[in-house]
C-alpha cells in the first residue's frame, strides 16, 4: 500500500510512488510498457485495443515495439479527452471515444502497478488548468474511490517537480539560443 502519484500526458505518462524515507515520489520502471532504459519509467500515452468487449488492450511501448496501427490505435489521449468532438470509432460493436480509451489506458496502468504489489492508499493525480473542470469530471465519472484521491494542478506540479532536484535549488526556466 503506498501513495501514488499519476501523471498521464499527452504523450506520455509517469506513475510514481511515494517514499517516506528520502520524502521523493519514486517513478516506476515498467519493463515491456515504458520507454527502453535510462527512460523505462516513462510510458508512452498509447493504447491499442486487441478486442473491445472484453476489454483486452496493449498500452505503451508495448505499442511502439508491436508497430500497431490503424482504428485500433490511439494516441495523444489525453489531448483527445479534451477535445470537443473527437473522433469514436466503433470496435468489435463497442463506440470507443476519447474518455474509454483514456479509461482503459490508466485502469492498465494501475492494473501493472497491482500485479507489482503497488496499490494505492491515496492517489493524486495532475490536472491540467485549462480544462480542470472537464479532466475532473472524466476521472470521477470511472474512478474508483476505495482510497483518497488529492488533485494537482500541472502548473504547480512541473516546477514543484523540477525544485525536487535538490535542497537549496534554484528553479529556472531553461535558457533559449536566439539563432538568426
Amino acid at each position: 500500500m503506498a501513495i501514488v502519484a499519476l501523471d498521464f500526458g499527452n504523450t506520455h505518462t509517469v506513475l510514481a510512488v511515494w517514499n517516506a524515507v528520502s520524502g521523493c515520489a519514486e517513478p516506476l520502471n515498467w519493463g515491456e510498457v515504458g520507454r527502453p532504459h535510462p527512460h523505462n519509467f516513462l510510458v508512452p500515452s498509447l493504447l491499442y485495443v486487441r478486442d473491445a468487449r472484453q476489454p483486452q488492450v496493449w498500452v505503451g511501448q508495448q505499442v511502439v515495439a508491436g508497430a500497431l496501427t490503424g482504428d485500433r490505435h490511439f494516441a495523444h489521449l489525453k489531448r483527445a479527452l479534451l477535445a470537443v468532438g473527437a473522433f469514436a470509432p466503433t470496435l468489435d460493436g463497442v463506440e470507443v471515444g476519447p474518455g474509454l480509451a483514456g479509461r482503459w489506458f490508466c485502469e492498465r496502468l494501475l492494473a501493472l502497478a497491482a500485479q507489482r504489489q503497488v496499490v494505492p492508499t491515496e492517489l493524486c493525480l495532475t490536472v491540467p488548468v485549462q480544462a480542470t473542470e472537464r479532466y475532473l469530471r472524466w476521472w470521477e465519472s470511472w474512478l474508483p474511490r476505495p482510497w483518497p484521491v488529492r488533485w494537482l494542478d500541472e502548473a504547480t506540479a512541473a516546477p514543484w517537480a523540477m525544485a525536487r532536484r535538490g535542497r537549496g535549488a534554484v528553479v529556472r526556466p531553461p535558457r533559449r539560443r536566439i539563432t538568426r
